[in-house]
């Protein structure tokens, strides 16, 4: 049974929400990106570690709401990853991960240009 539709006020409203979403997800992205580079260059960060985890805890959650599938799996592998007790470069490997997921869904879900983010140090295919 389909859903009836939403009314204009209610519309507004999701859509208010997925911006809100969308510019919590640009400011992830910078502190993901900050992380993996520390990740590459240091045994084991630990204040980066807890702030990979949080995030990723975050998106595993709110991702899906949106229809961001590929976020959240990739929020859901990072966290593993976390679990498992990976460090340095493999915890790097799936932040960045993580990240381009995200760039991903910037580009195509919220119109900012892939330009604006240094895809060099991607390393996760396409999704969402």
């Amino acid at each position: 049974m389909a859903a009836p539709p939403l009314d204009e006020n209610a519309a507004q409203a999701i859509d208010a929400l997925r911006r809100q979403f969308g510019q919590r997800l640009e400011q992830e992205l910078r502190v993901l990106s900050s992380c993996a580079d520390r990740f590459d260059v240091e045994p084991d960060p630990a204040s980066d570690v807890a702030i990979l985890r949080q995030i990723c805890h975050l998106l595993m959650g709110s991702a899906g709401l949106f229809g961001f599938h590929a976020i959240a799996d990739a929020a859901a592998d990072a966290h593993a990853a976390v679990k498992d007790g990976r460090s340095g470069p493999g915890l790097g490997l799936v932040t960045r991960a993580l990240a381009g997921q995200i760039i991903d869904v910037l580009a195509s879900h919220f119109g900012v240009e892939r330009s604006d983010y240094d895809d060099s140090k991607r390393h996760a295919p396409s999704g969402d």
